[in-house]
């Protein structure tokens, strides 16, 4: 079964946390995931638009961009 991204990297942690995660780690781990997320959120926005009036009038890159993008 497919993950989210939070999910992936709660998976991760219990999987790494005997070995001791530094901050840096869970920091890295967390950037890498990103893309994911982000994926996840325009494709979610795209069934939405397709279920609903398709009539928004920007795009799903345009949707993230503006409610989600910030300098992570």
């Amino acid at each position: 079964m497919a993950q989210t991204a939070l999910q992936e990297l709660i998976e991760w942690i219990d999987t790494f946390q005997p070995y001791g995660l530094s901050r840096a780690d869970v920091r890295h781990k967390s950037k890498s995931l990103i893309p994911k997320e982000r994926q996840i959120i325009e494709d979610a926005f795209v069934a939405g638009d397709e279920r609903g009036t398709g009539e928004i009038p920007f795009n799903a890159e345009q949707y993230f961009t503006q409610n989600f993008n910030q300098n992570s």
